[in-house]
């Protein structure tokens, strides 16, 4: 056929005279076309190719679509095309294709063949195939039009098109395996309904229109799209279908390819086509979708063609008139020139309907439920792919991270798709798993009387499977749907772990239930451990983070659905922009969502820009939220909140759902006041339910989302501080439980170790317990006390035995005295043994006196661990009159300045006796003098003066006048002086030209200063401000991060940005490092080491503890808090606690300045601690354990074996690497328990 010109009166005709043509009845048309073309072979050789087309058209409900050409012959032939059967018996059910696919039945039939129903039985999935004509397979067209397709469609990568897997061969045939839909098409759904509802209309052309783009998006031009080709699946996805006759855009081979009805002019021309052929095709669907009298029979889509085909277009009134005309305009030009573009066009007009206000479409930081699956899109495909592997395989998992969406996904989505003459039961295991599907499987029981009579006793694994199986009885299937299912690794003992997954693995078996898992990705690895749950490992569904189309049609849609839009695709692009690709951040959206949608500007019906700001984004929507709400409640109530979500998340940092009658009764229904207010804990857990942070159901209480605990950076502080902590508690959670629910039986309490174990954690647990916990500790003191005295009562009864012993048998005197010297040391050396860890001293006299009495190993090694920590300190004086504030050391070490309540006093290293510097002062900051001659003070009497006081004349010199408070800095840093306001902020710097000496004071005398003001603030900063060492630099905290500046003779230089902070982070410690090359930065629950020399760089070390920072003049000690590390040491070591054995409270540290002492001021006691060398380290085991350790010949590395991980080599004094894997473990289960080095160190 000859492609017409582009001339309009030309196309005008020809479809004025297929119009008339196809009024008349066949056997009259060859006459009329005759005299119609008047001898003009042209125009009948292509008004014959349009009736071919035309026929094909009448014909296209039972027929796929198929090219067509000159070369197809007559319409007799076509007709006979269209009655032949495929391929006599190559395909039939229960046949075996390729040794692969198991023919199950016939989908349908048409002009090219057949698609059959087949089962994958490597995949065990189910698939369609689609197969030729036999007599087809005679010319080469047909065979490599299905080659094509299968080559096009591999490109197209969308959920809204048909997925093409393989190109099958079997018996010199070829089929194409691709995607089974389970579903009816667009034809057959209205058809059935009518005219589609506007709201579902613009869903469906949604979706197909995000296929057709995606299409598009490859360089390809369907064709022939029409409802024929577009299928909907039970669970509401809608797919493209049929890529068969598919082409690269911008393409013209003169070959008319398509249903008529649907094909542009320029496709009818066998003109070039593009992208804005298939939105002409789109219209045209649309138009039939909508139409008011519906397509309930082939008159009333005729007269919607011929609507549509009328210049201008005839369209009924409806929302869309002005969208659909624009679709299907003549000149290509006129159309939309996107998929994308009609599809928004079709948003915003239907978007002019009543809006719904009564309904919120996000779910916020909960989850969807069963009953809001109107909303939940995004996740069909996957809801489908679910559905065919339950009805395969009887047990599966779906893993996921936390917040990934999983539990909305079952509710909102698997649920309500499910045949509804399924069972199913959804549970969550909680601490208590066969109670909780006890629960869940009795709603299913109510017309089993003997079934309801059994469920009591449920527990029971033999009735449980029962029970089940009666259900299995009543429904084609029964699924048990276990959503959380971490929760039986992290609420439950290992004995219940073990029982319901052995109840589990029956059930598949002996009740022929299916079973799906729902879990957290991190905790898919415990499954392993249980033999019942192994067959997971092999069918494992992963649900991955939205993302696409699918990510915007989960936020898109819902908002869309009750009548609103966002205020433009910039914004929509911000906000998917924030969670595309990231792994469980969905949560976050969805919560963002819900916030924006309460502030949705209602007049415009539009989800704003300023709104989206106003609630902090995606990224800070959850923690502004949450910070709000601890403002509603009060900082005084903070104690409150930390200990709610303290029982109510894990040591592995799930949520856990508590009792709530047993959560309060953690507060003994003690009431907590806030001036003339009084708050309860139960007016708190309201506050924290209506803020959407917890939820209540059931008389049961948990966290919302988990999101909330990795997402909320108070919460993530809190559980840090509560780390070390959180193991046992869950472990005391679960073993109070088990205890109480078994009536509190003796045998159930923890003795021995156990108990000894939580009494330390007890003396150090901040938190409180719950009634049923504290009823279980009280028993298990109760418990051991009678166990002791039990105890005391046989070894007294043995003493006397052994008295009498001793009376009656003489001669074994002597060794009755080594054996009492033994008891007595050991008596000695369990009371060491039991003192606090911070008593070093009288542990270490203990372990002496043991010594002395009976040399033994175990006296031997308590001692030698007693010193390998820290040197008992050296106390200088037992008690003072006052509290001591500080200490520090003169630059020359001679000498020691201490602050005791008012009083100054040094001490002496020649150990002299103190001198009193004055008691008539109250001495808010002192120093030394960089030279050690004077020391030089500000009294908080008078904090506008300095006083100097000679060491040589032993009296105040001179009284320097300054212009404001004055705050001393340690001398470390040479002579430098602060002016700070009342507040204590610094506004001013001074330092001194020289060195003080006696002859500066008459030249002060005579009125000049001997101060010179280096740098001064109109405005004072806020925040921490360190001097070095050396006075030559200083960093200061502004509100955008660190600032490093030269401090030189005459003032302060450029600033530079060394560490870049949130504004809103609070700093708990900064200071230099001695050799001013490094800065320490306590935030966030940590504190980290940067260096100067890499502005804006990663932090080169972090320790996890805050609090005061030290560094000694060496740099080889930190002490952060009262935690002292050994910077000298492997990076691998731990830091060594600094304790008073009387619990006081540590008021100051400082070091001398050749790194031999640290002196450490307490509220009424002042020690001196020996530091030498490296000293010695506590390297912390790792989690697998170490099996074996060797050091290498040099003393400076030493190498550990782990199980199931291999050799790891460590260096011992701050080489670097600090630690590298020689060997790993190429294969799980194995050990490195053995191994030796050569005396080179070498191999």
């Amino acid at each position: 056929m000859n492609t017409p010109g582009t001339d309009s009166s030309r196309w005008k005709q020809l479809d004025q005279l297929l119009d008339a043509v196809l009024d008349l009845p066949a056997e009259e048309r060859p006459a009329y076309l005759d005299d119609a073309c008047a001898g003009d072979t042209e125009l009948r050789k292509e008004i014959d190719e349009l009736l071919r087309l035309a026929y094909r058209a009448r014909s296209f409900i039972e027929s796929p679509a198929f090219q067509e050409s000159s070369s197809l012959g007559s319409s007799s032939n076509l007709a006979s095309l269209l009655t032949h059967t495929p391929h006599g018996k190559l395909l039939r059910a229960g046949k075996l294709i390729a040794g692969r696919y198991e023919i199950l039945s016939r989908l349908g039939k048409g002009g090219m063949g057949e698609v059959w129903h087949a089962f994958d039985i490597k995949l065990r999935v189910d698939v369609a195939l689609k197969s030729l004509r036999r007599d087809l397979y005679q010319t080469q067209d047909p065979l490599e039009l299905i080659r094509r397709e299968v080559r096009i469609a591999r490109e197209v990568i969308s959920p809204n098109v048909c997925r093409i897997f393989d190109l099958v061969s079997e018996e010199d045939y070829e089929l194409i395996s691709m995607e089974h839909i389970d579903g009816i098409t667009l034809t057959q759904m209205m058809e059935q309904e009518g005219p589609l509802l506007l709201r579902d209309a613009r869903d469906i052309a949604a979706q197909f229109l995000a296929g057709l783009d995606a299409i598009h998006s490859a360089g390809l031009v369907h064709r022939d799209l029409k409802p024929e080709n577009i299928m909907i699946t039970r669970t509401g996805r809608v797919v493209v279908m049929d890529l068969g006759i598919a082409q690269p855009q911008a393409h013209a081979d003169g070959i008319i390819s398509g249903t008529l009805p649907y094909m542009s002019p320029e496709q009818k021309a066998g003109q070039q086509i593009d992208a804005r052929s298939d939105i002409y095709a789109a219209g045209v669907v649309l138009a039939e979708m909508i139409h008011a009298r519906g397509v309930q029979n082939k008159t009333t889509r005729e007269q919607i063609w011929h609507a549509i085909r009328d210049d201008p277009t005839q369209l009924p009134e409806s929302a869309w008139k002005e969208v659909i005309a624009r679709a299907v305009a003549v000149n290509k030009e006129d159309r939309f020139e996107s998929a994308t573009s009609l599809a928004h066009a079709l948003e915003e007009s239907t978007l002019r309907t009543e809006r719904i206000e009564d309904r919120m479409p996000y779910p916020g930081l909960g989850s969807f439920s069963s009953g809001d699956s109107d909303y939940f899109f995004g996740r069909e495909q996957e809801v489908e792919t679910l559905i065919k592997k339950l009805q395969q395989l009887h047990m599966l998992a779906l893993i996921g991270p936390s917040g990934a969406g999983k539990t909305s996904f079952l509710q909102a989505g698997l649920i309500p798709a499910l045949p509804k003459e399924w069972g199913y039961a959804l549970v969550h295991p909680g601490g208590a798993p066969m109670v909780n599907l006890q629960q869940a499987v009795t709603a299913s029981l109510s017309a089993d009387e003997e079934a309801r009579e059994r469920i009591a006793r449920f527990e029971d694994a033999d009735t449980a499977i029962w029970i089940l199986s009666r259900l299995r009885q009543t429904h084609p299937e029964f699924v048990i749907i276990v959503d959380r299912f971490e929760e039986l690794f992290t609420l439950s003992s290992r004995e219940v772990q073990t029982r319901f997954t052995e109840f589990l693995g029956r059930a598949t078996l002996e009740a022929n239930v299916r079973i799906l898992l729902a879990m957290r990705d991190d905790f898919f690895i415990f499954c392993k451990e249980h033999p019942p749950l192994l067959p997971i490992f092999s069918y494992v569904t992963p649900m991955l983070p939205l993302t696409g189309a699918s990510l915007r049609r989960a936020l898109v849609q819902p908002a869309l659905k009750c009548g609103y839009k966002f205020e433009d695709e910039t914004l929509l692009h911000d906000i998917l922009s924030d969670v595309e690709k990231e792994r469980g951040a969905l949560p976050l959206l969805a919560f963002a969502a819900s916030l924006l949608w309460e502030k949705r500007d209602r007049t415009a019906g539009k989800l704003t820009r300023k709104a989206y700001e106003e609630i902090g984004e995606v990224r800070g929507a959850l923690a502004q939220h949450a910070e709000n709400t601890m403002r509603q409640i009060g900082a005084e109530k903070e104690p409150i909140v930390r200990e709610i979500f303290r029982n109510l998340i894990t040591a592995q940092n799930t949520r856990v759902a508590r009792d709530t009658e047993d959560l309060l009764s953690v507060f003994e229904a003690t009431h907590f006041s806030a001036g003339e207010e009084t708050f309860s804990a139960g007016l708190i857990l309201r506050i924290l339910i209506d803020a959407r942070l917890l939820t209540s159901f059931e008389n049961r209480m948990e966290i919302t989302h988990e999101s909330l605990i990795s997402n909320w950076p108070r919460l993530v502080k809190w559980r840090a501080q509560d780390a070390e902590s959180a193991q046992m508690r869950d472990e005391l959670r679960q073993a109070a439980q088990l205890w109480n629910q078994k009536g509190r039986p003796v045998d159930l309490l923890w003795t021995g170790a156990a108990f000894l174990e939580f009494q330390i954690w007890r003396e150090r647990y901040p938190g409180r317990l719950t009634a049923t916990e504290n009823a279980f500790a009280e028993a298990m003191t109760l418990h051991a006390t009678r166990t002791r005295r039990r105890r005391r009562m046989i070894v007294t009864a043995t003493i006397i035995v052994l008295l009498i012993a001793l009376a009656v048998i003489a001669n074994f005197w002597h060794n009755s005295v080594i054996e009492a010297k033994l008891a007595q040391a050991s008596k000695l050396l369990v009371i060491g043994r039991s003192l606090p860890e911070a008593d070093r001293k009288t542990k270490l006299a203990y372990a002496i006196t043991s010594l002395e009495i009976s040399d033994t190993v175990d006296a031997r090694r308590f001692a030698m661990q007693i010193l390998s920590e820290v040197a008992p300190p050296l106390v200088v004086t037992p008690k003072f009159r006052f509290s001591l504030s500080a200490g520090f050391f003169s630059p020359d070490d001679k000498l020691f300045a201490s602050i005791v309540g008012s009083e100054l006093r040094l001490f002496s290293k020649d150990s002299s006796p103190p001198v009193l510097v004055s008691n008539d002062l109250d001495v808010s900051s002192a120093q030394f003098t960089k030279d050690s001659k004077f020391l030089v003070w500000v009294s908080a009497t008078n904090p506008r003066s300095i006083q100097i006081w000679s060491l040589a004349q032993k009296k105040i010199v001179r009284t320097i006048s300054m212009p404001g408070y004055t705050r001393l800095f340690d001398s470390r840093a040479a002579d430098i002086y602060f002016i700070t306001d009342a507040t204590g902020t610094v506004k001013s710097i001074f330092r001194s030209k020289e060195p003080w000496t006696e002859t500066d004071f008459n030249v002060l005398e005579s009125g000049e200063s001997n101060l010179r003001l280096i740098s001064h603030w109109p405005k004072p900063p806020r925040g921490g401000l360190a001097v070095a060492r050396a006075g030559d630099a200083m960093v200061i905290r502004k509100p955008d991060g660190i600032y490093l500046q030269n401090l030189g003779p005459s003032g302060v230089g450029s600033e530079k940005l060394i560490v870049q902070i949130d504004p809103k982070t609070q700093l708990c410690g900064l200071e230099f490092h001695p050799n001013g090359k490094y800065i320490a930065v306590c935030q966030n629950g940590a504190t980290q080491l940067y260096a100067l020399d890499s502005p804006l760089a990663a932090p080169v070390r972090s320790f996890a503890a805050t609090g005061p920072t030290y560094f000694d003049s060496s740099g080889h000690y930190l002490v952060i808090g009262n935690l002292l590390w050994n910077l000298s040491a492997s990076l691998e070591a731990e830091p060594v606690a600094i304790q008073h054995p009387l619990g006081e409270e540590m008021t100051d540290l400082s070091f001398d300045h050749q790194g031999r002492w640290m002196a450490v001021s307490w509220a009424g006691s002042l020690e001196f601690y020996p530091l030498s060398g490296n000293g010695p380290f506590v390297y912390k085991e790792p989690a697998g354990g170490s099996s074996y350790i060797r050091f290498t010949p040099d003393g400076k590395s030493f190498i550990d074996g782990q199980d199931n991980q291999g050799l790891r080599i460590h260096s011992m004094w701050n080489e670097s690497p600090p630690s590298r894997t020689l060997w790993k473990m190429d294969f799980m289960g194995g050990y490195s328990t053995y191994f030796d080095l050569d005396p080179s160190g070498k191999h």
